[in-house]
């Protein structure tokens, strides 16, 4: 047992961040280092985030924040308090929500250190959100060498980049077991184990793919769509929801804890997904997956050959042979203690890198966000 020095606050915003803190959160109360949980109310469709606290052994977040945009000034002044009170000396966040854009400004105007996880990603889409994570934290932790080659081509310090691995699997790892041992979703479902399709789809803008998955799978396998509460209220609106169970084997289901969510994904015979972390923990399971949203943003797992691009041309859906997992790819699952020691580093250093100037047309169209 060990206990710190320091005081380490941890931002939450979303379900995918409950998942890739887990591993962190765990180690860092199995060694009593003090943290300090954050935890903002942000997106919109997450109808189970309590769950996965609960799922992962979380504690009860020490400060939680609404998100409410128009009141922001509101939700940065707690923050900023909170910060200040409890001497916070580094914040840990990762950058892929307006939550997380609000923590680290905060952060920044406070003089505290900012550590963003799984940095250097670009992609369509949040692009921007990423990009003003990176831009506003001191230490950006890489999960691929693709990500550390974004940011040293954008300018960034090298000595606040940092290649850890992806924290996800750890999780994976820790939790794997027990999706084996204690869940029961195949007997709900009544689902055979390698004879089904488990797809994950939380954005209302994957409704079109849906329509190709099930005309495009023809029917070969049983396909379980776990769907988020926005994407269910338009499949109602379309007509399609009741449509698409009566005319073909497709199964919708409510978004899963963890637990759940890796026994369904570790039992399929492939994967379809709209969200970057299914397709993470897929390849981590040695299941192939099929990104919806466009080009898949990790050149290394598709280039190794867990994720491929859906394509609305492709005659037929069909699952393709993973023999081995993603996990060395991703970190070796030992990203935890890799972070703590990084941080142990952090701490004892008398100055730490900034980022270059942030561009002008990110910091403009944002400036409301951001110091």
């Amino acid at each position: 047992m060990r206990k710190s020095d320091y005081n380490l606050a941890i931002t939450i915003c979303t379900g995918e961040d409950i998942l890739i803190f887990s591993s962190i959160i765990n180690l860092l109360t199995k060694l009593e280092v003090n943290y300090l949980i954050i935890d903002i109310s942000e997106e919109r469709g997450w109808f189970r985030k309590g769950s996965q606290y609960l799922s992962l052994d979380y504690k009860k977040p020490d400060l939680s924040v609404n998100f409410d945009l128009n009141k922001l000034d509101r939700m940065k002044r707690q923050i900023s308090k909170f910060l200040i009170d409890n001497e916070v000396d580094v914040n840990i966040i990762h950058g892929n929500s307006v939550g997380a854009i609000i923590s680290s400004s905060e952060s920044v105007k406070n003089n505290i250190v900012t550590v963003n996880l799984d940095a250097g990603i670009r992609y369509e889409g949040d692009i921007e959100y990423r990009v003003i994570s990176d831009y506003l934290s001191n230490y950006n932790l890489t999960s691929l060498p693709s990500a550390t080659k974004n940011l040293i081509e954008e300018g960034f310090n090298p000595s606040g980049i940092k290649l850890i691995g992806h924290p996800i699997s750890d999780m994976v790892q820790q939790v794997e077991n027990e999706a084996i041992t204690k869940s029961s979703i195949l007997e709900e479902l009544d689902l055979a184990k390698g004879n089904y399709i488990a797809s994950i789809i939380y954005d209302t803008q994957s409704i079109n793919s849906i329509d190709n998955l099930i005309k495009h799978s023809k029917n070969e396998l049983p396909i379980i769509i776990s769907i988020s509460k926005d994407v269910e209220n338009k499949l109602f609106s379309n007509d399609k929801y009741v449509k698409y169970m009566m005319d073909y084997d497709v199964t919708f289901i409510e978004p899963l804890d963890v637990i759940d969510l890796i026994a369904l994904l570790r039992n399929s015979k492939f994967v379809v997904s709209d969200l970057d972390y299914v397709c993470l923990i897929s390849a981590i399971l040695r299941k192939p997956s099929i990104y919806l949203r466009g080009n898949y943003f990790r050149p290394e797992l598709i280039n190794g050959g867990w994720v491929k691009n859906f394509s609305p041309k492709d005659v037929s859906i069909k699952p393709w042979k993973v023999s081995r997992t993603a996990l060395n790819v991703l970190g070796g699952g030992t990203v935890a203690e890799r972070f703590l020691d990084l941080v142990d580093t952090i701490f004892k250093l008398k100055s730490h890198p900034n980022p270059p100037r942030m561009p002008k047309n990110i910091r403009l169209k944002f400036k409301r966000w951001i110091v």
